[in-house]
C-alpha cells in the first residue's frame, strides 16, 4: 500500500473536523434577526419621518390658510383663530400621530401674549425666555424634541408668523409620537400579522440568501474533507470571481502542493526501503529510476555512471512510463559527444534544452521522440565525488515545476547516500568472495589437474541460473556454492586426487566422502543453509544413484542439480591424469544422453542451448576451449 493509503486522519479527530453547527442555519437565523431589525428600524423611521412632515404640513397649511398679516391682533379674536386652526389640524393629522396642542405666542409692543388655542401648554419657559421663539423668529421655523427611538414623546414645532411689522407672532403645535409598546397594545392583531409576515419572509428569503452562500462552501468542505482522508486526487479550483473562488483555488494550490510533497516522501520512503533490501548498486539503481518514473508520470529515466577512466558515461539503466526500457548494446557517452559546457553541467542539478549532441544521443539511445528537446540531470555525489547523473525526459516535453525540479535535487541527495551503503555492502562482499576464491584455488591447487576448476564450475552455474531467471542475490549465493563445492577435498590425500590410474574401492570410498566432509566444514556458517546444499548434493544424481545420500529428481536441491551439470561438463572437457579432457561436441553428447537419467533434463536442455549460443564463455582463456 502506498504512503496516501496509510494516511487516514483517526476517527475522533474526524469527527471534530466537521461542523457541529449548520453554517446555513445560522445564516437563516442571522437573517430572521436582521430582518426584526430592520422592521423596528423602519418603524422608528417612519414615525420619526411622519411627525416631522406632518409638523412642516401643518405649519405650511396654517401659514396659507389663515391671514395672520390682515388678522386685528391688537382684538385678537381667540374663537375665530381656534376655528381656522382646527381646519388646518382636520386637514393634515393622522391618527397614528395626532396634534395634542396648538399654542400662539404674540408680542404687540414688547411683552408676549400666550394664547393656548388647542390642548394645555406645558411648556415650563416662560415666551421671552423660550430660546425656540427667538429661533423661530430669526430661522422662520424651529423643532424641539429628543430623537425617537419607539418610546412615546412629544416633538414640537414653532413657525414665525409674517405680520404687519408692529406685532410678531409665533405659533407652536406638538405632536405626539406613540411607542412601540402603546401601538402593540392598540393594534396587536395587526402587529402580530406584520411580525409573522415579516419573520416567514426573513426566513424564506435568508434560507434563499444562505443556500446560494453556503452551496459551494459546503462543497468545498466536502472536498477538503477527502483530502483530510487521504484523497490527493481531488479538484478545488472553482470558477467563480468571488472570495470563496479565491478560497477555493488557494486551497487548490496547497492541496497540489501537499501531493507533490507526500509524493516526494513517498518515493523517498521507498529509496529507504530498497537501500536495505537491494543486493547490488546496479539493483538500487534499476528500482531508484523506476520510482522516479512513478513521481514524474509519463517520463523515462536513464541512470548515467561516470567512467573517469574511459572518459565518458555508462547508461546502465533505463526506465520509461514505469517499464524497462531497451537499451542498445553497450550504450555509453563518450565525452567527445559532450561540449565542455555540457560536462560541467552534468556536475549540477538543472534542465539541460540546448545541447544537442546529448539529446541526439539520449533519443538514439532510449528510442526517445525526435522532438525531444530538454531533460533533467540529476547530478549525484558520495563524499563530493561525482558518482554520474539521473536524466529524466518528459515524454509530453512540459517543463518540469520548480516543486519538481526541488524534489529530484532531494531525491539525488538521498540516492547518494544510499549509494554509499550499497558501495560499501558490495565491498564487503567483494572481500568474501575474494576470500572464497582464495580458498577455492588453494583446494584446486592440491592437484595441478583440477587447478581453475572451482571457478570454471562457479561461472557455468552462474550462466545457468542467470538463464533460468534466477535473482541477483540466489546467483551469488549459487557462485559462493560453487566456488566451494569441493571444500571437503581438503581432506582428502593429493596421492588419490593425483593418482594416473583408476581409483580402488577403497579409494573411490574416500572420494565420495568428500561433499559430506565439505557440507560438515560449511553447516556452521550463519545463514548458509542453501550455499550447504550446493556442496552437499552436487554429486547426487537424478535416478537416485548419486553420493553421498542417494536422493533423486526434485528431492535434490537446484543449487545441488545446477552444480552437478557445471562440474560434470568442467571436469569432461579438461584433462586428468587417467585421460585427456573430451571435445565440445562430445561434452554435449555426454550431457544430452544423460538427461533424465544423472542430471535434470530442463536444467541440461538450458544450459546446452546456453552454450550454443553464447561465445563469452568458450572464448574465455580459462574454459581451455578456443572457437
Amino acid at each position: 500500500m502506498s504512503y496516501f493509503g496509510n494516511m487516514r486522519v483517526d476517527k475522533h479527530i474526524k469527527q471534530a473536523l466537521r461542523p457541529k453547527t449548520s453554517l446555513s442555519v445560522k445564516l437563516t437565523g442571522y437573517f430572521v434577526l436582521f430582518g426584526l431589525i430592520i422592521g423596528y428600524t423602519v418603524f422608528i423611521l417612519s414615525t420619526a419621518y411622519s411627525g416631522k412632515n406632518l409638523l412642516e404640513n401643518f405649519s405650511g397649511s396654517a401659514l396659507s390658510h389663515i391671514d395672520f398679516e390682515n388678522m386685528d391682533l391688537s382684538n385678537f379674536d381667540e374663537s375665530e383663530f381656534h376655528k381656522k386652526l382646527e381646519e388646518v389640524v382636520q386637514a393634515v393629522q393622522t391618527d397614528n400621530i395626532p396634534i395634542s396642542e396648538i399654542t400662539a405666542y404674540i408680542n404687540t409692543g414688547g411683552s408676549w401674549m400666550q394664547r393656548s388655542l388647542l390642548g394645555q401648554n406645558n411648556d415650563i419657559h416662560r415666551p421671552e425666555n423660550n430660546p425656540l421663539i427667538a429661533r423661530a423668529v430669526q430661522k422662520g421655523i424651529a423643532f424641539s424634541g429628543n430623537p425617537f427611538w419607539g418610546k412615546a414623546d412629544t416633538s414640537r414645532i414653532y413657525f414665525h408668523v409674517p405680520t404687519d411689522n408692529s406685532h410678531t407672532v409665533v405659533v407652536s403645535a406638538a405632536i405626539t409620537r406613540i411607542g412601540f409598546t402603546e401601538l402593540l397594545h392598540g393594534k396587536k392583531t395587526e402587529l402580530i400579522g406584520f411580525g409573522i409576515i415579516l419573520i416567514l419572509g426573513s426566513f424564506i428569503l435568508g434560507k434563499i440568501f444562505a443556500m446560494s452562500v453556503t452551496r459551494p462552501l459546503r462543497r468545498l468542505t466536502e472536498k477538503a474533507l477527502r483530502i483530510s482522508e487521504g484523497d490527493t486526487s481531488i479538484s478545488l479550483p472553482m470558477r467563480r470571481r468571488d472570495e470563496i473562488g479565491v478560497l477555493s483555488r488557494t486551497m487548490g494550490q496547497m492541496n497540489s502542493d501537499l501531493s507533490e510533497r507526500l509524493k516526494a516522501m513517498e518515493i523517498m520512503n521507498r529509496i529507504d526501503k530498497a537501500v536495505l533490501s537491494s543486493i547490488s548498486r546496479n539493483d538500487l539503481l534499476n528500482r531508484v529510476i523506476g520510482f522516479v518514473c512513478d513521481y514524474i508520470d509519463k517520463s523515462t529515466a536513464v541512470m548515467a555512471l561516470r567512467d573517469d577512466r574511459g572518459g565518458g558515461f555508462e547508461l546502465i539503466s533505463a526506465v520509461k512510463q514505469s517499464e524497462p526500457a531497451i537499451l542498445i548494446e553497450n550504450p555509453y557517452i563518450p565525452d567527445e559527444l559532450l561540449t565542455a559546457e555540457t560536462q560541467k553541467a552534468f556536475k549540477t542539478s538543472s534542465v539541460f534544452s540546448e545541447d544537442r549532441n546529448l539529446t541526439e544521443v539520449l533519443i538514439k539511445q532510449l528510442n526517445l521522440p525526435k522532438n525531444t528537446k530538454r531533460f533533467y540531470n540529476v547530478a549525484l555525489y558520495l563524499q563530493e565525488r561525482y558518482l554520474g547523473s539521473l536524466l529524466i525526459i518528459k515524454d509530453d516535453q512540459m517543463p518540469f515545476t520548480e516543486e519538481q525540479q526541488n524534489t529530484l535535487r532531494k531525491l539525488g541527495d538521498q540516492v547518494g547516500v544510499a549509494m554509499q551503503s550499497v558501495m560499501a555492502v558490495e565491498e564487503v562482499n567483494s572481500l568474501q568472495i575474494g576470500s572464497i576464491q582464495a580458498l577455492s584455488r588453494s583446494i584446486d591447487a592440491k592437484s595441478r589437474w583440477t587447478a581453475g576448476h572451482s571457478e570454471r564450475v562457479a561461472e557455468l552455474s552462474e550462466m545457468l541460473g542467470a538463464s533460468i531467471g534466477m535473482e541477483e542475490l540466489q546467483l551469488r549465493r549459487l557462485v559462493i556454492s560453487a566456488l566451494l563445492h569441493d571444500i571437503g577435498k581438503i581432506g582428502i590425500s593429493e596421492s588419490i586426487l593425483d593418482k594416473p590410474g583408476k581409483l580402488t574401492d577403497e579409494e573411490f570410498t574416500i572420494i565420495k566422502q568428500h561433499p559430506e566432509l565439505g557440507y560438515e566444514i560449511s553447516r556452521n556458517i550463519p545463514n548458509y543453509e542453501d550455499i550447504c546444499d550446493g556442496i552437499r548434493y552436487h554429486h547426487e544424481r537424478w535416478n537416485g544413484s548419486g553420493y553421498p545420500i542417494g536422493i533423486g529428481e526434485n528431492e535434490i536441491p537446484r543449487f545441488g542439480r545446477i552444480i552437478a551439470i557445471a562440474d560434470v561438463f568442467d571436469a569432461l572437457s579438461a584433462d586428468r591424469p587417467y585421460r585427456a579432457g573430451l571435445s565440445l561436441s562430445d561434452c554435449y553428447q555426454f550431457l544430452d544422453d544423460k538427461k533424465g537419467i544423472d542430471f535434470d533434463s530442463e536444467l541440461v536442455e538450458v544450459f546446452l542451448d546456453v552454450m550454443k549460443s553464447s561465445n563469452n564463455y568458450l572464448n574465455n582463456p580459462r574454459s581451455g576451449f578456443k572457437l
